[in-house]
């Protein structure tokens, strides 16, 4: 009991150290560069043990990426001012200061053109950021996707390019503007009145 116990904890760590280099590899190189062989190397296993934990190259990047989603961010676009709260998380994880955490936004700029990555990241944006946020908006995916892009721009202006307005800026100035922004892509999401007038914003 205690041995079988033993190995199924060094499976996890193994299938965890395997993750964490296929972040790393990911985030350095894009989808078609980047090789299970590669990845077992950087750990130091065979290949197959690769295989065996993840099935595919394509399981295993959609599952790198997953693991850099911050689920924080989620929960700010359930907040009753989704808007508001999405920005402030926004402001204070990617502008303020950096998390310790792989960039998701690094894996999506390395992959973004290729034609086996770009649909997997394509259903992850779709799922796990458009579709909950959408449906508790007015302008429903619309105002959901326009919502995402807007933030997603800033953060590849900012951190790809280099755009030196973006950099240059205080938090305190760019938390104002997006907020701005983020509530006139999402609208109000307050209850509506017994007439089923929703508030003004």
């Amino acid at each position: 009991m205690v041995e079988e116990a033993t190995v199924k904890r060094s499976a996890r760590v193994t299938r965890q150290r395997i993750l964490d280099a296929a972040v790393l590899r990911f985030s350095r190189h894009s989808y078609e560069e980047t090789t299970l062989r590669d990845i077992a190397t950087d750990v130091g296993v065979d290949v197959a043990l690769v295989h065996r934990a993840f099935g595919s190259k394509e399981e295993l990047f959609e599952q790198a990426v997953k693991s850099t989603i911050d689920g924080d961010f989620q929960q700010a676009a359930q907040a009753p001012d989704p808007g508001l709260a999405m920005t402030s998380h926004f402001v204070q994880s990617r502008l303020s200061s950096a998390s310790g955490k792989a960039d998701p936004l690094n894996i999506l700029v390395h992959s973004l053109n290729s034609h086996r990555a770009s649909p997997i990241l394509r259903e992850l944006v779709q799922q796990d950021f458009i579709q909950p946020l959408a449906a508790r908006l007015p302008e429903g995916e619309l105002g959901a996707a326009l919502a995402i892009a807007c933030l997603a721009g800033v953060a590849l202006l900012r951190d790809v390019l280099g755009i030196a307005a973006l950099r240059v800026a205080d938090d305190e100035e760019i938390r104002p503007i997006v907020a701005k922004l983020m509530r006139a892509c999402l609208g109000s999401t307050a209850e509506p009145d017994a007439h089923g007038v929703r508030p003004p914003q």
